[in-house]
């Protein structure tokens, strides 16, 4: 198992996740369609793949990446484009790409060109004109209907649907699209001629909840079935590290383990990986043995400046998501999270007075919970960073700016 980091793991890079799988198929046997919850970098994207590439029988996914779609019609020809392109090999999936192609063939009457070569140099290219909103929605539910054979089941991947969603919002009739989006997309899901047939799993590396919450317009995910990702238990993060470690062709003794994962108190799988590099990394010689002193050089190199893109995707997030005196409120509460082990909710309503963000700050804290920022100890009634890891890199870098 190699150390695979800033990028989904596939094959035998992927570490088993058989719970978070386990939910996710008995969710789909009662034909719910999903919102798979999860902060940044706990392992959605590879979980969606893993399902594209090895399903259980009768269930076809097809995973689709939204992040750079700013429209519904883009979203539509990308969801077609990646069932007829899609890694996954089966069957199953080759007679779906063929009908895919006759039926837009035949039936959409707005194509203006479609050019397919499904093989060793799959090109695709789709010129589409379709205006009306409600056009785009039938025309997607009658192809989808189509498609799986009886007795089979096609499941639609939507990675980073709330990005899309802010994309949508940073458009000229943003507001307005976007509700009509998200009101299409839920008759979509909820159609009859889709039921036991077709399902959808959407997820995203920002809180759907807060996107369409500013929306005021969460009815419109209502139908979703939300399944939490877990971090690893102490069980899997020893297991993911052993795995990688001997591939490595590297050897660690129990008492190394358990210190190993005691240095990542929010055991996610990015968090081990990286970890695990600054290991790998180290000039030992014929040495292959890990030893608590290496973990500790390992753990500091994390916060070395070569790191940064490692932890980018966190931080400049923040000025998109928040502008003026809200952002100006959150790097305040981060900057004081970073000196100490927590603070209480009365100090943030204070720090939230000062900013002039009362009336948004207990939505701000969800969605700093939400997105792996922060984590409120509820019976404690107070806040802290989710991960001394990213607590040491914000108090190292990130506290400096303005």
């Amino acid at each position: 198992m190699l150390n695979t980091l800033g990028k989904p793991a596939t094959g035998k890079d992927f570490f088993p996740r058989n719970s978070e799988i386990d939910k996710i198929y008995r969710a789909l046997h009662a034909n719910s369609n999903i919102y798979l919850s999860a902060p940044r970098r706990v392992g959605k994207t590879s979980i969606m793949q893993h399902l594209e590439l090895e399903p259980r029988p009768g269930y076809t996914f097809v995973y689709v990446d939204l992040e750079d779609c700013k429209s519904s019609e883009e979203a539509f020809k990308l969801i077609l484009h990646e069932i007829i392109l899609s890694k996954a090999k089966t069957q199953t999936l080759q007679r779906l790409r063929t009908k895919a192609v006759k039926w837009f063939e035949k039936h959409i009457g707005q194509v203006k060109s479609l050019e397919v070569a499904v093989g060793k140099e799959s090109q695709f290219a789709l010129k589409i004109d379709v205006q009306n909103t409600d056009a785009w929605k039938e025309k997607c539910k009658e192809m989808l209907a189509h498609l799986p054979e009886k007795g089979e089941r096609l499941v639609l991947l939507l990675d980073e649907f709330p990005q899309l969603i802010e994309n949508i919002l940073d458009t000229s009739d943003g507001t307005l699209a976007a509700k009509m989006f998200l009101l299409q997309h839920r008759n979509l899901r909820l159609a009859p001629e889709l039921a036991s047939k077709v399902n959808f799993i959407l997820t995203g590396s920002i809180s759907l909840n807060n996107t369409v919450g500013k929306l005021g317009d969460l009815k419109s995910i209502n139908d979703l079935d939300p399944i939490l990702l877990d971090p690893l238990s102490t069980a899997e993060a020893k297991d993911m590290a052993e795995r990688i470690l001997s591939a490595a062709d590297q050897f660690i003794q129990n008492d190394s383990l358990d210190y190993l994962v005691s240095r990542i108190d929010w055991p996610i799988p990015f968090h081990v990986k990286l970890l695990l590099k600054g290991i790998l990394e180290l000039p030992r010689g014929n040495d292959k043995t890990i030893r608590p002193q290496e973990i500790d050089q390992a753990f500091e190199s994390i916060f070395a400046p070569g790191n940064k893109p490692q932890f980018d995707h966190y931080f400049s997030r923040l000025p998109k998501a928040y502008k003026d005196k809200e952002l100006a409120f959150v790097r305040k509460l981060l900057n004081a999270l970073s000196g100490v082990t927590s603070i209480s909710i009365a100090q943030v309503h204070d720090l939230a007075v000062e900013h002039d963000v009362v009336l948004r700050y207990h939505d701000i804290l969800q969605t700093l919970e939400s997105d792996g920022y922060l984590f409120e100890r509820r019976e404690l009634n107070n806040i802290q960073f989710r991960s001394l890891i990213l607590k040491t890199w914000w108090q190292r870098h990130e506290s400096r700016k303005q």
